[in-house]
């Protein structure tokens, strides 16, 4: 990735909610903070539709043309606005389902963004963090900004990032990526980085047997405060002042606490854990943050372009 030019296309998908409107908003913010092009998506889907709603026999014969027109029309006025901040855009309406549409898109655009809502007017349901957005942060090969209802703040006033970590392969890159997509503002955000270590209790005999031969929890600490002074070092080198913590307790709900009390304006972390139950715990992990977090979440994996 050139570091003159860290992100090359900006994708937002849409859905026409007011949480997709705050996802355009920070869609045109990255764009004009990396001079990138900007790309809205909107996927014609009836599936939706049909869930819970009308029996299809109901729907009017050219139901579908009709909505796509629509989509053409809202998605062109949205197009429209994002140039007249300045911004270079285009707009394409697709038929199909919306995470299929989005993976597909940045699956062609290396070195993008993708930044959708997590909570949207879809048909006759209201979905939180339904398949669509979990599937997309699951399988996207691009970083991927969820925005929540309640992100009214601007990604240019970031003071605090939180930055969770594992010490995965995807979570150091997501730490690349904090100082590749935010680098520009370091002089104004503080980054804390966090490992949030909890015992299970049936690893707990496995431990006392540790203290037995010697080991004690304080040198567990060390080591784990050595290998985060360690991961901190690519944030300090992009020039953010870094402070290091550690933490006890389950980490969906110690990370959706710490950006509370922080006040923090971007959560970012790997997607995927080291080891295949890693993997699994870890993205129910992330999707508790994503569903709980009092501000937007850029989640990564290590293969993200």
């Amino acid at each position: 990735m050139d570091d003159r030019q860290p992100v090359r296309s900006v994708i937002v998908g849409t859905d026409f909610s007011e949480t997709a409107s705050l996802a355009l908003n920070r869609g045109v913010e990255l764009a004009l903070q990396h001079r990138a092009p900007l790309r809205l998506i909107h996927a014609v889907h009836l599936q939706p539709f049909l869930d819970g709603g009308p029996p299809l026999t109901a729907l009017p014969p050219d139901f579908e043309g009709r909505l796509r027109a629509a989509a053409v029309d809202q998605l062109e006025q949205w197009r429209r606005d994002a140039e007249a901040e300045g911004v270079r855009a285009e707009a394409e309406v697709v038929t199909g389902a919306p995470a299929s549409a989005l993976v597909d898109a940045v699956a062609k655009a290396p070195d993008g963004v993708l930044v959708i809502g997590t909570r949207g007017q879809t048909g006759f349901k209201h979905l939180l963090l339904g398949s669509t957005a979990n599937r997309v942060v699951r399988e996207s090969t691009s970083p991927v900004l969820t925005v929540h209802p309640g992100d009214a703040d601007e990604l240019r006033d970031m003071q605090t990032i939180l930055v969770p970590t594992d010490f995965s392969a995807d979570a150091e890159r997501a730490i690349e990526q904090v100082g590749r997509l935010f680098g520009h503002q370091a002089e104004q955000a503080q980054v804390v980085l966090a490992h949030v270590d909890h015992l299970p209790v049936l690893l707990q005999p496995v431990f006392a047997e540790w203290r037995w031969l010697g080991f004690e929890q304080d040198d567990l600490a060390t080591h784990l405060h050595d290998r985060l002074q360690r991961a901190a070092q690519p944030l300090r080198d992009a020039g953010f002042d870094v402070e290091c913590v550690l933490r006890e307790g389950h980490p969906h709900a110690v990370i959706s606490a710490m950006a509370a009390c922080l006040r923090a304006d971007l959560i970012a972390m790997g997607v995927r854990g080291r080891s295949k139950l890693e993997r699994a715990f870890l993205g129910r992990t992330v999707e508790r943050v994503i569903q709980h977090a009092s501000c937007p979440v850029l989640t990564v994996r290590a293969d993200a372009r």
